[in-house]
């Protein structure tokens, strides 16, 4: 099925009434609506952040639309936003997203091939690259231990992937030890999270990580 969208900018869906809330108070009656533009099937997982929403769909592509002030878009453009979703530039040659998270700053997806891909803000070096330059279109996180990642989440500041060998890694933000490193250091690329094995799922939220 198509995207279905819920408003513009800050407004959001009440759910029950179909009506939507502004910031100023108001509510407004809109019915939902389809974003067009690009035949969007298929969508197979969703995710959001501030200001912005993320689809991944069952040919491996991923979409998103929103605010782009830090590059979220992740398509290489500067525009400062979009209210129709826009194609993510790729992962890679042959590479497809297999699943995606959403955060207040970075957006991330897990290729195929165990890769882990982000983009947008980068002011804690929660990309993973080990710089903190916003990124406009997907760059590689450094991934260190197995180097196969099978899951990944993402939080306001920072991001965690889970490794097919049971081990959970995390960058970025660690204001209040969030990456699970026994430190409050920040960290520009992945650092092990200490004292757990054999993970089998990981989740993050505003300023913590759950596995």
């Amino acid at each position: 099925m198509p995207f279905r969208c819920s408003g513009r900018g800050r407004e959001r869906m009440d759910m029950g009434a179909q009506r939507l809330r502004s910031a100023r108070g108001r509510h407004e009656d809109e019915p939902f609506r389809s974003c067009e533009g690009g035949g969007h099937r298929g969508v197979t997982a969703i995710a959001s952040g501030d200001y912005r929403t993320l689809a991944l769909t069952s040919d491996g592509s991923v979409w998103n639309w929103g605010s782009n002030e830090a590059g979220q878009l992740g398509d290489g453009t500067a525009v400062q936003s979009s209210a129709v979703p826009v194609k993510v530039s790729g992962f890679g040659s042959g590479r497809k997203a297999i699943a995606i998270a959403g955060g207040n700053g970075p957006f991330v997806a897990l290729a195929s091939d165990g890769t882990v891909w982000t983009w947008g803000y980068n002011a804690f070096g929660q990309l993973g690259d080990g710089t903190k330059d916003n990124r406009s279109q997907p760059v590689q996180a450094i991934l260190p231990g197995s180097g196969k990642a099978i899951a990944v989440a993402a939080g306001t500041g920072h991001t965690a992937i889970l490794e097919d060998d049971g081990t959970v890694w995390a960058w970025g933000s660690n204001s209040v030890g969030q990456l699970g490193d026994d430190s409050a250091a920040e960290r520009l690329s992945p650092a092990k999270v200490a004292g757990i094995s054999e993970v089998g799922s990981i989740s993050a939220g505003y300023y913590h990580t759950l596995a």
